[in-house]
């Protein structure tokens, strides 16, 4: 694999394996990988022939839904803020549930994602399959995060109070142009529901993740997880207040007695009520603020051929081919 710049843009290319074991049923030498941040780009260069296959986001989604070339599906993959609990005034739990609560998931996903991406009421995304019984996981727990969006403002009124005065605060959002529309909905309705001026700081992607890594960050939107494998674990481990992945600084002890208890316990039945009582403590105690479980979107070229998306493990273009391309 290497990387380089075609058109200002960044590329990523990836060359066939000639030691891979079944190198000859593998058709396609090269992908060119583009990445595009602004979605009218990446749709000019797709309607113009530069590439085979782009994603979709806001209104683009109505303009091809139609389109035989219109792809959907919904991602393990859930999008949620990080709060840091070291942050001044996220350290009090009404400030952090204002905040989980005081925006409509519904607008954001309806209005400005426009890409069938579904609000998250809850931690673990409804594509995770597992769960007790015949339910899904996401379907035994319900919705947890409160939708009377009005009641926000109270709470905060009363973590305002209990900090003594009201936090200045920073929501961190990637540069691509999605992201950038979150940001401006997100402040608004920040602004509308709970009367809180939050500051918007728009970043790379990489940017981003190296700022969650250092702690130089108070609320992070810039990105969610994606899950590793199909079971709840993949999501909820990460809230263990000795995981490497905890950025936010949630801890609580019942919920690392739970999590761990899961991870070794037999009885299926036993282990999945485990992470159900953990992911409502995770709620409950506002260690994180769900926004969305993603959908991607996008088009295809009829002659792309073979492309398999896979819900875990990335998507697999092994036997890929371009057929009847003129």
């Amino acid at each position: 694999m290497t990387a380089g710049t075609a058109g200002g843009g960044q590329t990523v290319v990836l060359k066939k394996n000639d030691r891979y074991w079944d190198k000859e049923n593998v058709a396609v030498e090269t992908i060119n990988g583009r990445i595009v941040k602004e979605n009218d780009t990446a749709i000019n260069l797709y309607e113009g022939g530069e590439l085979d296959l782009t994603g979709l986001e806001g209104n683009k989604v109505q303009q091809y839904v139609d389109s035989p070339e219109f792809f959907r599906r919904v991602e393990p993959f859930t999008v949620y803020g990080r709060l840091n609990q070291k942050a001044p005034g996220l350290d009090n739990i009404n400030i952090r549930k204002a905040l989980m609560i005081g925006f409509d998931r519904v607008g954001l996903t309806e209005q400005i994602l426009q890409d069938g991406s579904v609000p998250a009421y809850g931690y673990v995304p409804s594509a995770i399959s597992p769960g007790p019984g015949d339910q899904t996981f996401r379907e035994a727990n319900g919705d947890l995060v409160p939708k009377d969006v009005e009641s926000a403002r109270e709470l905060w009124e009363k973590g305002v109070e209990e900090v003594g005065e009201t936090p200045k605060l920073t929501m961190l959002f990637s540069d691509d142009s999605s992201q950038r529309d979150m940001a401006t909905y997100m402040q608004d309705q920040y602004k509308k529901n709970l009367g809180a001026d939050l500051d918007i700081e728009v970043v790379t992607f990489d940017a981003a993740l190296d700022r969650v890594d250092q702690e130089d960050y108070q609320i992070n939107y810039a990105f969610g997880w994606i899950g590793d494998y199909d079971d709840p674990m993949t999501f909820l481990d990460l809230y263990l207040s000795d995981s490497p992945f905890n950025n936010s600084f949630f801890e609580n002890e019942e919920y690392d007695s739970l999590i761990k208890g899961a991870q070794t316990e037999p009885n299926t039945d036993k282990r999945m009520q485990m992470m159900l009582e953990a992911e409502r403590i995770l709620i409950e105690q506002a260690g994180t603020v769900p926004v969305y479980f993603a959908a991607v979107a996008g088009v295809k070229k009829p002659y792309f051929k073979g492309y398999t998306p896979h819900a875990f493990g990335g998507d697999d273009y092994r036997y890929a081919s371009i057929e009847g391309k003129s």
